[in-house]
């Protein structure tokens, strides 16, 4: 007994009534809410629940999609979905570890048709459920009509499809401590090999790229998110960095940076780069691309990719702050009342646990109106404003 064994209608119901009693903090009342007849997907049921809740905060899949906690912690978010059926629109696709089906549903909706396959027959039966999902949201059925399901082997499947692209997001070991292309499920060296035209998810942290391709490197909310490599006819560029939600994409071949313009020295803004950009190699380009007169020059502060700059650089690759004060930790103090401060945004290497703590610090005394995002290079504290 599981899950996708209970009719759609009765365990959206129960799933219902158990959220409700897991937010509401009533133990007693989220164990009733699975009925004795379903006892053996009591886990499953709760774990799904428990996925949702966390989904509903942060809107990574769609509503009503079936998903564990460890799916949801997998599964590709619907703005990456979305993306890369845009990229492969008109093609005839395998997705040869659809998992939950996330990515195969996104690309029913813009391929000519989608094989979706998996090794683990419980995610097939979530994502047939899910594209029946998709399908009832969407009020289309063709959706649905435009994948074909198979449970087995993904590079077995993908040896013996007739399709014009085989797209790939392999099974990882959760613990592993380094990334390591060769230990995926399907292992993505041998579907290279076999397939001419791949586009392959990796860990974006993968150092040697053991793929040849196009190195697609997508940010969400500013944050670096994935790791796509397209091959063959696949490929566009040697590199490039997508930003989502926006779609603005950056493009070309990859290169050091360090400084360009005749004021190099100037430091009056402070730019941070958007990390898909900098995962790319494409700084350079992202610089040029801005169209920039301005002197810039690379700035490591904490970890975190920024450049000097004499002018603001455009969004949303850049993200501009007006550098109003340095100093020093004692003149800490002084210079944040100087500059307006009512709050501050700490964007130096801190603890987790000593965050806080150190802001409010920082915070005491203030009486302006002015958020200030502080950054710290070589012991100058560097007061910025948004610009």
């Amino acid at each position: 007994m599981g899950a996708t064994d209970i009719a759609f209608p009765e365990r959206e119901k129960i799933l219902e009534n158990i959220v409700t009693a897991m937010r509401a903090g009533v133990h007693a009342a989220v164990l009733r809410a699975v009925p004795k007849k379903y006892a053996g997907a009591r886990q499953e049921l709760l774990s799904i629940a428990r996925a949702r809740i966390r989904n509903t905060r942060e809107g990574k899949l769609p509503e009503g999609f079936l998903f564990t906690e460890e799916d949801y912690r997998f599964a590709t978010h619907q703005s990456v979905a979305a993306w890369r059926a845009q990229r492969l629109a008109g093609r005839h696709v395998l997705d040869c570890a659809c998992g939950i089906g996330m990515q195969s549903i996104a690309f029913a909706a813009t391929c000519k048709r989608v094989i979706a396959n998996d090794l683990d027959a419980r995610k097939v039966a979530y994502a047939k459920e899910n594209a029946k999902t998709a399908a009832r949201m969407a009020g289309d059925s063709a959706v649905l009509a435009n994948i074909e399901f198979h449970t087995g082997d993904g590079y077995a499947l993908a040896q013996k499809t007739k399709v014009d692209t085989v797209f790939c997001d392999p099974e990882r070991a959760a613990s592993e401590e380094t990334r390591d292309a060769s230990r995926t499920s399907p292992n993505v060296l041998a579907l290279a090999a076999a397939c001419p035209n791949l586009a392959v998810e990796l860990p974006p942290q993968v150092r040697d790229m053991p793929i040849a391709g196009e190195r697609e490197y997508l940010s969400l909310d500013g944050k670096l998110s994935r790791l796509t490599v397209y091959t063959g006819a696949l490929a566009e560029d040697a590199a490039s960095a997508v930003l989502l939600p926006s779609g603005h994409r950056i493009a070309g071949k990859p290169s050091s940076f360090s400084s360009m313009g005749k004021r190099q020295d100037a430091r009056t803004h402070l730019c941070e780069v958007d990390p898909a950009v900098v995962r790319a190699g494409l700084i350079s380009v992202a610089v040029a691309a801005a169209g920039s007169h301005a002197g810039i020059a690379r700035a490591e502060i904490d970890k975190r990719t920024l450049l000097w700059s004499d002018a603001p650089l455009p969004a949303p690759v850049f993200t501009t702050y007006k550098v109003v004060a340095s100093t020093d930790r004692d003149g800490l103090s002084a210079a944040l009342r100087k500059a307006g401060a009512g709050s501050v945004l700490i964007r130096y290497a801190i603890a987790p646990g000593d965050y806080w703590k150190e802001r409010k610090t920082l915070e005491a005394g203030l009486d302006g109106d002015k958020v200030i995002v502080i950054f710290c290079s070589e012991g100058k504290y560097h007061l910025c404003s948004a610009s």
